[in-house]
């Protein structure tokens, strides 16, 4: 063998020796990167897996909690219903109150511009054509509410009969008008029923109304929490399970690569061996040289592509961990949360519950309350303005009994003109019958013979009545005409 042939020889072993620990140092290098890089595709494996399940379960979870909510709305627009249905009753028998007591006032009214007949007043001897008792209703402001004039007989009069001191005149002398004989005080005592009844009222619906405030405030902080709750959409899932596969992908190819520097180690090796022989591999030794050549002159791309793919496997796996991380912490509060949500519903909900209906019992009593007011009002308001029809029609029918009186004294005057006539036509016959027999008849026959008839007596007493002024009864024929 020439010293040219050896100077080759030994020139060739030296590269070969090169292309080997160049392949070697490659290998060193890429395999903690596909190890450090197989491992993040056991973790991100692992937790795509557990936040796949942990998504599934906060999904279902919060579906129960939107649910839970819809059914707390709903419980809450009912107790808003009755709330409202609490005002509404309220409003309207508060608007009939004022109504009645309107009415009232314009009763009160009438009588006080309807003045009493001087025939009907009573004069400084307390002396009168009518009775001196005031007018009373049965079964006003005695047994009424609480409040409502207790121990008298009703608000117009007292069981004594004393009249009421209405507009201020004096009961004796001066004008008097109708309104004289209302009792105040029992109008004034039911009039403070009412008061009182309406401010139990008013407290009772705004106690209501703060029971239903609370609640919903109790509500919408729920409804703040969930905020933070908010379940992850689809969309989230899917991007980390693509960056489970990119991991994937990625470590796949990185596998790929780390076969190739091992088949370039390999093929460095077979080539050291080769080179030991050269005569044996005279011919396949320079196409392995040749293979080498090409492969050494890629080893640092591919090491960069190892670097490059792991720090891409770095970024993929740190998504499907945030990701994962995410859905832990989402997990444990939605579960918290809908703990706390059943809690709610079982113990303050109820607490709700309670205090709702014992409003509403308190409410619905208060409710009756105002209704006896309201049945109060309305037999004043009825009776007063009977009391006023019924004077007029006393005027009408005093003139009719004194008419009445008239056409019987007439009837009597013409039965006495005719009774009288009959008496002496009766004393003229016993008369000529005396005269024709009398001589002929023994005195002691008969003893009534000689008597004269009895004189015929009608005894009608005159009976006393108002003298009523023309005035009275013009304005009293009008209101009954109307």
């Amino acid at each position: 063998m020439s010293t040219a042939t050896n100077d080759e020889l030994l020139s060739q072993h030296s590269q070969l020796d090169i292309w080997f620990r160049e392949a070697k140092q490659s290998l060193s290098i890429a395999g903690p990167i596909c190890t450090e890089a197989n491992e993040l595709v056991l973790t991100s494996r692992e937790q795509i897996e557990v936040a796949t399940v942990m998504w599934s379960r906060v999904m279902f979870v919060h579906r129960a909690v939107n649910d839970q909510f819809d059914l707390l709305n709903k419980i809450k627009q009912s107790f808003k219903n009755l709330e409202t249905s609490c005002q509404d009753d309220f409003k309207n028998s508060l608007q009939e109150l004022d109504d009645l007591e309107e009415k009232l006032d314009l009763t009160l009214n009438h009588l006080e511009h309807t003045f009493l007949d001087e025939a009907f007043r009573i004069d400084n001897k307390g002396g009168s054509a009518s009775s001196n008792g005031s007018v009373e209703p049965d079964n006003v402001g005695g047994g009424g509410g609480s409040g409502s004039s207790g121990g008298g007989r009703n608000a117009m009069g007292t069981a004594s009969g004393s009249s009421g001191n209405g507009s201020g005149r004096g009961f004796f002398g001066g004008a008097r008008t109708l309104r004289t004989f209302v009792h105040d005080s029992g109008i004034d005592n039911l009039r403070q029923a009412v008061g009182i009844a309406v401010e139990k009222s008013q407290v009772i619906v705004k106690d209501l109304a703060k029971v239903i405030e609370s609640l919903d405030a109790d509500i919408n902080e729920f409804h703040k929490d969930m905020f933070s709750v908010q379940a992850i959409k689809r969309r989230g899932l899917e991007a980390a399970h693509e960056n489970t596969v990119s991991v994937a992908t990625d470590a796949h190819a990185m596998a790929l690569l780390l076969e190739s520097l091992t088949r370039h180690y390999d093929l460095c090796l077979k080539a050291i061996e080769m080179s030991k022989t050269p005569e044996k591999y005279k011919d396949d030794l320079p196409e392995v040289a040749k293979i080498l050549k090409n492969d050494s002159q890629e080893l640092e791309a591919v090491v960069e592509e190892l670097y490059e793919r792991r720090k891409f496997i770095e970024v993929s796996e740190a998504a499907v961990s945030s990701f994962y991380k995410q859905m832990n912490d989402l997990n444990m509060k939605v579960q918290t949360f809908f703990s706390e949500l059943l809690v709610f519903g079982v113990s303050k909900l109820t607490g709700y519950s309670e205090k709702l209906e014992e409003a509403l019992r308190i409410h619905q009593s208060q409710m009756q309350e105002i209704y006896k007011l309201k049945q109060e009002l309305q037999s004043l308001v009825d009776y007063y303005g009977l009391f006023h029809s019924a004077y007029q029609a006393l005027i009408l029918e005093v003139l009719r009994r004194r008419k009445s009186q008239q056409r019987m004294k007439a009837m009597v005057s013409d039965m006495l003109k005719q009774v009288h006539n009959a008496h002496d036509d009766e004393v003229r016959a016993r008369q000529g019958f005396v005269k024709q027999y009398g001589d002929y008849l023994p005195n002691d026959l008969w003893e009534g013979l000689l008597n004269f008839p009895l004189e015929p007596q009608i005894i009608m007493e005159n009976e006393r009545f108002p003298e009523i002024s023309e005035a009275s009864i013009a304005e009293a024929t009008r209101r009954i005409e109307l």
